[in-house]
């Protein structure tokens, strides 16, 4: 401290001398003292320069003194003050310079502070003052922790009421909202889907008016007194009810009121757009999509992860759990500004389950029925701010739904007169016959003339479909000699009975008109049954490239029989081997159905199954299709597996027992033609290639239900022909088992053969086994 730096400065000046071993006498006894030593001590030592350079060096080489100097304590007879006044035998010591800096001591030693009035020769030196300081390790900064996100940094002047606190645990394998819903999505169902690209919208300037009324009352807000938010749009077939939900849907993406959409669809695309399964996990996955309900989208997963059997419940959990429930999460915390408002589901009467039995047609209607309860609850919840439109035709199930559980709540609008269908008909034909003589190169403007216009849409009746397919058919020719064609059609003995009889009147002269020697419209109706109902419903959608390998006897068959129908139906061309055969419109699948408005080119469903055994029966035959395959060969494992699916193979039960398996390829046996009989008399089949192919190759728990079918069906043929097998046909290790089992039921097996051994097979009933090699239908 500066109290104590002039009496430092004294003690240093006092032991410098002492260590210099000067004897020059005390200050104390200068001037009068008798002292014995001052006697005999000469006379004072001259200065020595020597020593003086030394302390220079030494001063220089010492460091800076600490900031906060030790403390110290003052030596005994000497003053503390610096103004207390000096003992008269006393001298001051005046410090070496101004800038010197003291160096800090713990008290003087004890020799020092008894010789202050005695002084006497120093018998033991003091330690050396040290050239440098220790140092002292400078402070570690802080540990470095990263920022902590929140959504409040920044905010003051706030106070939380009714506080809801959650911690939420999220590990770092979680799955993403997406890999979640994607297994139940029907990404096909979505009104702008690729798969969905070429589904009809409304012309320009037709169906204005029905559009006008839709869109207001999607517009209106929801303060407004009766606010209903269900609307149903109905109309008979054809009546363009799909083209109105497309181009609604298009124009509330356009305006940012779209949510959501879901457009089913019986006999194109992909299964799940004819199932209920993933009807609730698309809209959810839709409505998660839009930047305005990130908060809902946070919810929905926590629901998701929260309920991990969601997707396995009915529609209505579902709905709950997913929809409602993050939506009651997020109502009080923030704005609905910027929300979207509609949702948009089309074509409910096409839902189906995803087997065929005999309860098939009752039990699609309450597939149906839970679709529309699930959304008539949806409309219902305050937590829910969704206009929803609803559109399909007037079937008895729905028709009911809507005029009694739903009817206080509901909109009801049908196509009927009152929206004028004939002038947007006129409308709809003049513009596509703009783009016809655009397209073919006619100059005439006026083609076609007034009063063929006129015909055409008298001809329509009300029904879009009816002028969709005319010019379909016109585009797909010469238009001038086709649009000949469809004003002579003979429609003299039409009444007013059917309301489709001139459109059954066009499908059975666009089906029929090319017959001749290398085309029958009754093989080609087969050919639309195979590839619209052949497959069982829960199977993929099978491709262009499997029917072409199914259907033809010889390359090129399927394109060139199915040329004069491409207005009625889209077939891809040969290099695209992935897309499937469409079906434009369902009113041709109708129209086949029903014996009294095709006629002559009815096929029941005991003809159908026959067409389609004695096709299996040929691949079996050929181990593949009749015609190989040309480059690329494409995946046989995935053409044989796609056989499998056929609704002839199949049982009721999803993992069925052995009779089923038994019954269902004794039905397929019984489909039989006599032809495919006297075939298989000539040619048969190679079971022991096939053992190997579904057991080794295919591995899958269906090829085993097909070959322990096959083989049940082989044992039941055997038991009732007349004729039993000869010893001949059979491997030595299967002779001798009884094959006269009427109701027996018989699975074979395939043992733990080992490599390059043929497949061990056992029969249940009587317990023989060995190596089959050749076994003859």
């Amino acid at each position: 401290m500066p109290l104590f730096r002039p009496l430092a400065d004294k003690v240093e000046t006092f032991v410098k001398r002492f260590r210099r071993g000067g004897k020059r006498e005390s200050p104390s006894h200068r001037g009068g003292g008798h002292d014995q030593r001052a006697q005999t001590a000469g006379p004072p030592s001259p200065p020595n320069p020597a020593a003086a350079q030394r302390e220079r060096h030494v001063r220089r080489q010492r460091p800076p003194a600490r900031s906060t100097p030790m403390p110290m304590v003052a030596p005994a007879n000497i003053s503390h003050s610096r103004g207390e006044k000096r003992a008269p035998n006393t001298r001051s010591v005046t410090p070496h310079s101004k800038s010197h800096t003291p160096i800090p001591m713990v008290g003087p030693p004890a020799s020092i502070s008894a010789n202050l009035k005695h002084p006497r020769p120093v018998e033991k030196s003091l330690p050396p003052i040290p050239k440098a300081l220790p140092s002292i390790p400078s402070p570690q900064p802080p540990p470095h922790h990263p920022p902590v996100t929140t959504h409040f940094e920044g905010a003051h002047g706030f106070h939380i009421e009714h506080q809801h606190l959650s911690s939420v645990q999220i590990s770092g394998t979680s799955k993403t909202l997406f890999e979640y819903l994607d297994p139940y999505i029907a990404h096909g169902a979505a009104h702008d889907a690729s798969e969905r690209s070429g589904a009809p919208t409304c012309a320009p300037e037709t169906r204005v008016v029905v559009q006008q009324e839709i869109m207001t009352w999607m517009r209106r807000g929801d303060g407004e007194p009766e606010s209903k938010y269900m609307m149903w749009l109905s109309g008979p077939a054809g009546a363009g009810k799909t083209a109105i939900a497309g181009s609604i849907a298009e124009i509330c993406r356009n305006e940012r009121l779209l949510a959501g959409s879901f457009f089913f669809s019986s006999f194109s695309g992909s299964t799940a757009r004819h199932s209920k399964r993933g009807f609730v996990a698309t809209l959810a996955h839709q409505l998660s999509q839009h930047d305005s309900l990130h908060r809902f989208k946070e919810h929905l997963i926590l629901a998701i992860e929260r309920f991990a059997d969601v997707f396995h419940k009915n529609l209505k959990e579902q709905a709950e759990q997913l929809l409602i429930g993050p939506f009651q999460a997020i109502w009080d915390q923030c704005g609905k500004r910027g929300w979207p408002s509609v949702i948009v589901v089309d074509a409910v009467e096409e839902v189906e389950l995803e087997k065929h039995d005999d309860a098939g047609r009752q039990q699609h209607e309450e597939a149906q029925l839970e679709i529309l309860n699930v959304l008539f609850t949806l409309s219902q919840s305050p937590v829910f701010p969704f206009r929803i439109l609803v559109v399909s035709r007037p079937e008895p199930i729905i028709t009911n739904f809507f005029s009694t559980t739903a009817h206080p709540s509901t909109i009801k609008l049908f196509l009927d007169s009152k929206y004028n269908p004939d002038a947007d008909i006129a409308r709809f034909l003049e513009f596509k016959f703009a783009d016809i003589r655009l397209k073919a190169g006619i100059t005439n403007p006026l083609w076609p003339d007034q009063p063929a216009l006129d015909k055409l849409v008298d001809m329509s009746s009300g029904q879009f479909v009816v002028p969709t397919t005319i010019i379909r058919y016109i585009a797909s020719g010469l238009p001038q000699r086709r649009l000949k064609h469809v004003l002579g059609l003979d429609l003299a003995g039409i009444g007013t009975e059917n309301p489709f009889a001139v459109l059954d009147a066009l499908y059975r002269f666009i089906l029929k008109r090319n017959q001749g020697h290398d085309y029958d419209p009754y093989t080609v109706v087969m050919w639309i049954w195979c590839i619209t109902r052949g497959l069982r419903t829960s199977a993929p959608q099978a491709s262009a490239q499997f029917w072409r390998q199914f259907l033809e006897n010889e390359e090129g068959e399927l394109t060139h029989c199915m040329a004069p129908i491409t207005s009625l139906v889209f077939v891809p061309p040969p290099e695209d081997t992935s897309s499937p055969i469409t079906v434009y419109h369902k009113s041709l699948i109708d129209f086949l159905s029903s014996p009294n408005r095709c006629g002559d080119l009815y096929a029941d469903r005991a003809t159908h199954d026959s067409f389609v055994a004695d096709r299996i029966v040929k691949i079996l035959i050929n181990k593949g299709p009749v015609v190989p395959p040309s480059s690329p060969p494409g995946d046989p494992h995935g053409f044989l597996k796609t056989i499998l699916s056929f609704t002839l193979l199949q049982t009721a039960d999803r993992i069925p027992r052995s009779w089923q398996v038994s019954k269902a390829f004794s039905t397929f046996l019984a489909s039989l033609s006599n032809d495919s009989k006297a075939e298989l008399a000539t040619r048969p089949c190679d079971m022991v290639w096939w053992t190997d192919v579904l057991l080794v190759e295919l591995r899958g728990t269906r090829s085993r239900w097909w070959l322990h079918a096959m083989y049940c069906g082989i044992h039941k043929a055997m038991c009732t022909s007349n004729t039993r097998p000869s010893s001949s046909t059979l491997h030595p290790d299967a002779r001798g088992i009884k094959f006269c089992m009427p109701r027996g039921v018989h699975s074979v097996e395939k043992d733990n053969s080992g490599p390059g051994q043929s497949p061990q097979l056992v029969c249940s009933q009587t317990g023989a086994s060995g190596t089959w090699t050749d076994w003859n239908i």
